[in-house]
């Protein structure tokens, strides 16, 4: 582009207001100059290499208006510095400097920035990697306290314009202590009260060896706003919130509560190079603090994270990116840990996670939520058969004869989750077999119980009135088989036969034969096995033939 000066400055002095104007950065400019978003005039007449700013254009475009100098983090110099054709007008350059003085370090860096490890001239940063530097924090704040005015000076840290505090914050070697970031905080509070700061979000994604919740606390104290804002840097997309770093801290549990207090809302936030909310992000850990974890799904719920029922797991078959699904493939990655018992988080956390899902599914009270029996979320949630054995084997009959919020034995979930099975194309030989399943519970021999399958369940949503039906019931709406468990829910308790079903008022053979999922094969073995219950339907055919059967016994 070849710009006409004179013509700029003619037209800036008959419209000033033009120079305040923002306009979004075309991609090619972008991708050339690492930068994004949008910028005023003066920026874009910075960038120009063919034909560089003259003196006079940049002295009314400052005049016009001084806050693309003045203002905070205040990007004029890092751009005219990279513009080499630019950067051969000494006046060009002086000028900006002397506009702003305080912000703007130009080419030599702070003495507080030096004693962070960063060279004097900006253009010998190569591949210096400041992070990494044994900083003698000592020295740094001793000269803070002698030159309070550098706390406030805005210098070049890759690319970006950072105050000390900010800068500090980035230090992974050894993270800054607190009397220093408390030390910058009073001698620049403009460090994470102006827009933009990344204060709280380098305090959490860069020190990842922090072990002081009250860093993180004494800038959240100041600015509570930065737990919902994301950070961007030159060239990289949008990053995550500050909850999604501060999982990976080792104060993690301790800084959590403060950051979800300050942003309820973040727990749902999809952000960052793979949209993941905190959940995911701390799912995919395999050495996740358990109370971390159960921190994440205790307020998840309590804040209803995902919808009224807080349902931060999917409950779908086909869906492979869920929490629920990261937690198992860790649990059965690390199996061999916890099986020795050399390392038994990834169990604990699976365990968390069913008792969640199921709370969930329930809809319990966070106050309870702990209290949803595990067995029935190894039925649901627990995918595969391993999970399963190890639970189940360390159930006691009182377990097994538990029902959940919604009234359903472990039996009745088992039921359920048979007939779900059945149109799972992503089945495999390490996932629950249902069928199974359904044969150990009812097996007394095995550990099991087979009184199951004489507990009811109520069935307020079918209409019934609140009235309750069987294990049997249940297992011929839903359209099991006889292999699918069917034939043990009927051997366990015969006389199920005989007891209609509370919705259709149908005896179990005659409920077998109603509804597209009707199979011949089922409605012949039925009868077969009371073939006296036809004969009462023979003497009667028309009338009156359900008061020959009995309701479900009260003792069930």
């Amino acid at each position: 582009v070849q710009p006409d000066w004179p013509a700029v400055v003619e037209r800036l002095e008959s419209h000033p207001e033009e120079a305040a104007i923002q306009t979004e950065i075309l991609d090619t400019v972008a991708t050339k100059y690492s930068c994004h978003g949008v910028a005023y005039p003066l920026i874009f007449a910075l960038l120009n290499e063919s034909k560089p700013l003259t003196l006079d254009a940049l002295r009314v475009f400052i005049q016009a208006y001084p806050g693309v100098v003045t203002m905070p983090r205040s990007q004029v110099v890092s751009v005219a510095l990279e513009n080499p054709a630019l950067c051969k007008n000494a006046d060009v350059v002086s000028t900006l400097l002397r506009a702003n003085p305080t912000y703007l370090s130009g080419v030599e860096r702070t003495r507080t920035f030096q004693l962070m490890g960063f060279p004097l001239n900006r253009k010998e940063e190569g591949q210096h990697v400041f992070r990494d530097y044994p900083i003698d924090w000592e020295a740094l704040e001793d000269h803070l306290r002698k030159n309070p005015e550098e706390a406030q000076v805005l210098c070049p840290v890759f690319g970006e314009l950072l105050f000390p505090l900010e800068a500090i914050l980035q230090v992974q070697y050894s993270p800054a202590p607190l009397s220093v970031v408390q030390l910058l905080l009073r001698l620049c509070p403009e460090a994470v009260t102006m827009p933009n700061s990344s204060a709280l979000y380098n305090a959490c994604f860069c020190n990842r060896n922090q072990d002081n919740p009250e860093v993180i606390r004494s800038i959240l104290r100041m600015n509570p706003a930065l737990a919902s804002e994301s950070t961007y840097y030159s060239g990289m997309s949008r990053n995550g919130l500050p909850i999604h770093e501060a999982i990976h801290l080792p104060c993690a549990a301790e800084i959590l509560p403060d950051l979800i207090q300050a942003d309820p809302n973040s727990l749902s936030e999809q952000i960052g190079v793979y949209d993941q909310n905190p959940l995911d992000v701390a799912a995919e850990k395999s050495n996740l603090p358990t109370d971390v974890l159960r921190i994440l799904l205790e307020n998840g719920h309590r804040y209803g994270v995902g919808g009224s029922e807080g349902q931060l797991f999917s409950n779908s078959e086909y869906d492979e990116e869920h929490p629920m699904s990261n937690i198992i493939a860790v649990a059965s990655f690390y199996r061999e840990d916890w099986e020795s018992g050399r390392d038994l988080r990834a169990w604990q956390n699976f365990c968390l996670a069913l008792k969640a899902a199921g709370a969930f599914r329930s809809c319990l009270s966070t106050e309870d939520m702990w209290n949803y029996p595990l067995l029935h979320g190894a039925i649901e949630f627990g995918a595969r058969k391993v999970f399963f054995d190890r639970i189940f084997c360390a159930s006691t009959t009182e377990d097994l004869k538990k029902v959940d919020a919604l009234g359903r034995s472990p039996l009745n979930v088992a039921i359920e989750m048979a007939a779900k099975a059945k149109c799972d194309e992503n089945y495999d030989e390490d996932s629950i077999h249902f069928g199974s399943v359904l044969k150990l519970l009812l097996d007394d021999q095995q550990g099991g119980y087979s009184r199951l399958a004489r507990i009811s369940m109520n069935c307020h949503n079918d209409g019934s009135n609140g009235r309750r039906f069987l294990p049997v019931h249940n297992a011929l709406k839903l359209g099991l088989s006889l292999d699918d468990g069917l034939e043990d829910i009927v051997n366990a308790y015969p006389d199920a036969l005989s007891v209609p079903d509370p919705e259709s008022n149908l005896i179990p053979c005659l409920q077998s034969a109603v509804g597209a999922k009707a199979k011949v094969a089922v409605i012949y073995q039925l009868i077969m096995k009371r073939p006296d219950l036809i004969a009462i339907l023979c003497k009667s055919p028309t009338s009156g033939w359900c008061e020959q059967f009995p309701t479900i016994p009260p003792n069930c």
